[in-house]
């Protein structure tokens, strides 16, 4: 390959705004030692064109006047890459990066051949100390087994693998990701991450964390509790459950999160949240008319599976029980929980990775 050859293709959408991308991009560039180029997506920021152009002119664009979802927005960008890219990295527009970033991501790639893509460690921006999500398994449910909100000394995240990669600050194989058709544009917001990882095992390849290149992500309770998010989170996991499992875990898993997110809608209307329950019963409501469509994704993910989810079981990656939703939906259903209160209640999940981690401490897990 020619040295000069971009190597790697950076994709970072936005939406309604530029936000703190003068942050994420500048963050890129520190450092940066990987020939690359740099793509931001965006939906419906007016001025956009003249931004990047008067402070970003090597960075491109592709606009769009409506949103048109961060699944599909991701799949435009990766359609704009150089044919000479051979990686793809994902990262949110409230993302910065530390030098070396990239370099020690493709790294870890290059030296894996079993490796389909690649996850940063994630710190929250707001507090460097504490970390932001890292799917290090997914529960019954399609909940993360997550890392979210643990102080980042508590946590002795290794060279390994782990259920999902968040595209907050992720890279995949540029070859892996066609294989595996890439992101679902049916998956607007929420959980595209997680449909694209289990693809990817699927395929026959893993997905791994690698704790040297390290990530801020800018995020915060409040965020996830918006109207959009609360509809999209409903709506999208029974779809992705359906899509990616089989058997009973596949009837079970999405018939009991329909369940349990009708209950949860229950109690929001008890507690005076009567928009947020409207947006759970019009998911499940959305989720019952689209059976047919998510027939037909898992038909077309039956075509690329290479490995069985009983072997993901083996390895702890997919788990049978649901404590991490337990914590997900109880923090949906009511904001007046304490932020302590919220992670000892993943602190548990956390503990139930691996049945026989489940009497160590939280120092000791490892992805």
């Amino acid at each position: 390959m020619n040295p000069t050859e971009t190597r790697l293709t950076i994709i970072i959408p936005t939406y309604r705004g530029v936000g703190n991308l003068s942050q994420c991009l500048d963050s890129i560039s520190a450092g940066n030692k990987v020939n690359m180029e740099i793509i931001v997506v965006d939906c419906e920021t007016p001025t956009i064109q003249e931004w990047l152009s008067s402070h970003y002119p090597n960075v491109k664009l592709l606009h769009f006047d409506q949103d048109i979802g961060l699944g599909r927005a991701r799949n435009e960008g990766v359609g704009m890459a150089s044919k000479s890219s051979r990686y793809l990295a994902f990262l949110d527009s409230d993302t910065t990066v530390e030098p070396g970033w990239a370099e020690v991501l493709m790294l870890a790639l290059e030296s894996d051949h079993t490796a389909g893509a690649a996850q940063s460690r994630i710190l929250l921006a707001e507090n460097p100390t504490l970390l932001d999500h890292t799917g290090l398994a997914l529960d019954l449910l399609g909940t993360w087994v997550s890392t979210q909100g643990l102080a980042d000394d508590s946590v002795r995240l290794t060279l390994g693998e782990i259920f999902c990669a968040s595209t907050a600050a992720a890279m995949v194989k540029r070859k892996v990701f066609h294989d595996v058709d890439g992101f679902d544009p049916m998956i607007r917001v929420c959980d595209e991450d997680t449909d694209l990882s289990w693809r990817v095992w699927l395929s026959g390849k893993s997905v791994i964390v690698v704790p040297r290149a390290v990530a801020y992500h800018s995020r915060g309770f409040e965020r996830d509790l918006t109207l959009r998010r609360i509809y999209y989170s409903v709506k999208n996991r029974p779809y992705i459950l359906l899509k990616n499992s089989g058997g009973y875990e596949m009837i079970l898993g999405t018939s009991l999160f329909e369940f349990l997110s009708l209950i949860s809608a229950v109690g929001l209307i008890i507690a005076g949240r009567g928009e947020e329950a409207r947006e759970v019963f019009s998911a499940v409501s959305e989720t019952i008319r689209g059976f047919p469509s998510a027939w037909k994704a898992h038909m077309r993910s039956l075509g690329i599976r290479k490995i069985r989810n009983s072997q993901l079981f083996a390895k702890g990656l997919l788990r049978r029980d649901i404590a991490a939703t337990v914590w997900d939906i109880s923090s949906k259903a009511s904001s007046f929980q304490s932020h302590s209160v919220r992670l000892n209640v993943n602190e548990k999940a956390i503990h139930q990775l691996r049945p026989e981690e489940q009497k160590q401490t939280v120092s000791e897990v490892k992805a």
